[in-house]
């Protein structure tokens, strides 16, 4: 039996569809008949945990997305539709040390992971510029 939906699509009743399915599975084997019950169990126990898995996926974009918002409000000093205060400078030139100190520490990282050991006159360089 099919019925037109309010935007004018044929769709098919799903009690109809439901009742034809109960019919098909009773006409099967035994054995194949657990089966499918045993897979219609297991496909309900997946859709739960991927169920909880989206609700907690949107959970974290929602936490993420508060994060996000104050570093979409400089792209109007990027874009030049606003100026930076005096404030956000201060914290403008606290990132680019942060950055140049993350930087060394990669740097130092890679030289511990490729085992490779400096010279006196590469690490007094090194200290020189931190």
């Amino acid at each position: 039996m099919k019925t037109e939906s309010p935007n004018g699509i044929m769709c098919h009743n799903n009690a109809m569809r439901w009742m034809m399915m109960k019919d098909v599975i009773k006409a099967l084997p035994e054995n194949v008949e657990h089966r499918v019950n045993a897979f219609k169990q297991l496909q309900k126990k997946y859709l739960k945990l991927e169920a909880k898995f989206f609700e907690e996926v949107y959970a974290l974009e929602c936490k993420y997305q508060e994060l996000y918002q104050p570093l979409g409000r400089k792209k109007a000093v990027i874009t030049g539709e606003s100026e930076l205060g005096e404030a956000d400078r201060k914290k403008e030139s606290e990132d680019e040390v942060d950055a140049e100190v993350t930087e060394r520490f990669k740097r130092l990282a890679l030289n511990c992971k490729t085992g490779t050991r400096r010279s006196s006159r590469t690490r007094m360089a090194f200290q020189r510029s931190g």
